[in-house]
């Protein structure tokens, strides 16, 4: 039996799921162990693996109940994220099926680097592993290295908003990552707080929220 077997074998007895646990821990589980298997991985493997962690980083990043599921889960031996820090979902999922030494680290910080743009710019599965073709990651990682200097002032569009007399208006797409009990049949007239995330589309903005709260009173 070849050493790779011994490992695989000793990863088979070892990944039993909790009856608790959530399918995209297992997912992760599962990708954690193939990248401890095929250490040395061939470039097209590697990459496979990576796009399999954009995938789930995408969902923890549009999912809040996701989220909240991905720092519960896994971390022993490791600081977990903040609860707002979705946004880095990839960095944090990269950590998540690494070894918590500096190399593993740097590496996760590597991988961000070459693929955390591609998820900021929505860019599905296949468009990314399109790209990894098309681009090496060294050369994905050192186009967002640093911010290209710029000469002169440049004019900043906030979502392209436009004020007509007193009011902004703000073209903007409204989706929530749970049923929106309380706007169901809704009618009339109240004020709400509410937590999300906004993201630039175009010249607009999408908005994701995780919670809302309606009431009668102002907030101030």
């Amino acid at each position: 039996m070849s050493s790779t077997e011994i490992v695989k074998s000793e990863l088979d007895q070892s990944l039993e799921y909790p009856s608790h646990y959530p399918k995209l821990i297992e997912k992760l589980e599962s990708v954690k162990e193939n990248l401890t298997v095929m250490d040395g991985l061939h470039r097209s493997n590697l990459h496979t693996q990576l796009v399999e962690l954009c995938s789930v980083a995408r969902e923890l990043i549009e999912s809040h109940l996701r989220w909240a599921d991905f720092i519960k889960f896994g971390w022993t031996g490791k600081k977990p994220p903040k609860p707002d820090d979705s946004p880095k979902a990839l960095y944090h999922v990269l950590r998540w099926v690494s070894d918590d030494t500096l190399g593993a680290k740097q590496k996760a910080s590597f991988y961000f680097r070459a693929l955390g743009p591609l998820l900021e710019q929505g860019l599905s599965q296949k468009e990314i592993k399109r790209t990894l073709k098309q681009k090496s990651l060294r050369q994905l990682a050192d186009e967002n290295a640093t911010p290209r200097r710029t000469t002169g002032k440049k004019k900043m569009v906030i979502f392209g908003a436009r004020k007509r007399g007193k009011v902004w208006h703000l073209p903007a797409k409204l989706r929530f990552d749970h049923q929106p009990q309380d706007l169901i049949g809704f009618n009339g007239d109240r004020y709400f707080t509410m937590k999300g995330r906004f993201k630039s589309v175009g010249d607009g903005c999408e908005i994701t929220a995780f919670s809302i709260n309606l009431s009668d009173q102002r907030y101030d």
